[in-house]
């Protein structure tokens, strides 16, 4: 081998060295992205609940997109120091008509509650509102499900909503 050639090895090596940790740090980015922002049942919000006066928290959901047969599940975890009822009111307000809301369905489910109203009569109606029965330090699971019928035509196509939820707790 020439002076030349014993040169290029090891720079040849080092590069290689790099590429291969730069692409296993962007492996492991990649992944710990993915399980930050979605748990096994989808997205998952925790609200922690102040034991004297209102407990106010927002979730934001941001252009919001299903195709017809798909469907997005949120959790809301309700989080106390203390066991009793509490009155929990889910105000939804829409940010921006992307045309989407009339095509999804919402199912609010908690252990006691199963409501199920269309997005765009969530959006112009009254709060949901229920009580729930929270034990001291174990969370308060509510799953929130926005569904698209199957057979919901090419009208729902590059639609999207976005819209805010306000979670107003206090103990009753």
């Amino acid at each position: 081998m020439s002076d030349n050639q014993q040169n290029k090895l090891p720079n040849n090596k080092r590069l290689m060295t790099i590429l291969i940790i730069v692409t296993t740090i962007c492996i492991i980015f990649f992944i710990l992205s993915l399980a930050f922002t979605c748990g096994t049942g989808g997205f998952k919000k925790e609200i922690t609940i102040v034991q004297d006066g209102v407990t106010i928290d927002n979730m934001e959901i941001k252009a919001l997109q299903i195709h017809p047969g798909e469907s997005v599940d949120y959790q809301v975890w309700l989080n106390s120091k203390a066991s009793g009822n509490y009155s929990l009111v889910m105000k939804f307000s829409e940010t921006i008509d992307g045309g989407l809301k009339e095509f999804i369905t919402v199912n609010i489910i908690d252990s006691n509650h199963n409501v199920v109203k269309d997005l765009d009569e969530i959006l112009s109606g009254d709060p949901v509102e229920f009580v729930c029965g929270i034990t001291a330090d174990q969370p308060y699971i509510i799953d929130v499900k926005y569904e698209m019928p199957i057979q919901t035509g090419n009208e729902a196509m590059n639609t999207n909503a976005s819209f805010n939820i306000e979670f107003v707790i206090q103990k009753v």
